[in-house]
């Protein structure tokens, strides 16, 4: 452990004087910087963390702290390389996707899946659209930037939408259903549709709806394989089916309205 720096201390104190009169001052303890980094103590306090690591519990408003989303991102290179082959290869286990997306589920993936996939709709749809103009003067074809706010409510719903009305399905049913599962499961399941849309840009109509199929029916298969296998154990037969239907059309749906209005 070693004391604040006179540097550091002469910074707090030129901040002190220039927010006098704003109600808050700047102090730097000597348990507070550990080789000119904050401390673990600090760090803690600033996350809201436990004496043992634990979160404690953060009342209404603890999604506006840093402590709030700290577990959702706390994985590693291999944990996301691991997650990404489970999705791109459903049928590899030991273990499940379901087994690590209960236990540790993260939003890592999901956010850069989903931001990847933003950006290679807008930018691949408008290679396709190049690509497929047939006017004599190719000066005359421009970017359509609208192209980026639909696919980022495409995603949207996606990712956030379906999750939600699904953990409201659960809800209803009793079914303990943990929505940052759903929200882990579906981001992950947006995997295979990344080199879809570079696929996508030929000027093949016939083989931009088989790829585009084909990608629907190997990410609905890594959506139901995790989804049901968890589910079945709370719900008869007869409630299940109407969830795995509602599952299974609604991803058919987006993918059909991401095919039209896309490609």
């Amino acid at each position: 452990m070693m004391e604040a720096t006179p540097d550091v201390k002469a910074a707090a104190e030129a901040m002190n004087d220039r927010s006098h009169g704003l109600h808050f001052d700047v102090t730097v303890g000597e348990d507070e910087l550990e080789d000119g980094t904050l401390s673990p103590k600090a760090q803690d306090t600033l996350l809201k963390n436990g004496k043992d690591g634990s979160r404690p519990a953060l009342g209404l408003c603890g999604c506006f702290t840093l402590g709030f989303y700290q577990p959702y991102f706390n994985v590693d290179t291999i944990d996301i390389q691991v997650r990404l082959v489970r999705a791109l290869v459903p049928f590899k286990k030991d273990p499940a996707f379901k087994d690590l997306a209960l236990q540790n589920p993260d939003a890592y993936g999901p956010f850069w899946l989903s931001a990847t996939l933003i950006f290679c709709m807008a930018s691949c749809s408008n290679i396709a659209s190049w690509l497929d103009f047939e006017g004599e003067d190719p000066s005359k074809w421009s970017y359509d930037f609208t192209y980026v706010a639909t696919s980022l409510t495409m995603v949207g719903v996606y990712l956030l939408l379906l999750p939600i009305i699904l953990w409201s399905v659960g809800k209803y049913l009793a079914v303990p259903l943990p929505l940052s599962f759903l929200v882990c499961v579906y981001g992950y399941s947006l995997t295979i549709f990344i080199p879809t849309m570079f696929i996508c840009t030929t000027p093949s109509d016939a083989v931009d709806w088989v790829v585009i199929l084909l990608a629907m029916a190997w990410s609905l298969m890594f959506l139901l394989s995790n989804i049901w296998s968890y589910i079945a154990e709370f719900l008869s037969k007869e409630k299940l089916l109407p969830v795995i239907a509602f599952i299974g059309t609604t991803h058919l749906l987006w993918v059909i309205l991401l095919k039209l209005l896309f490609f």
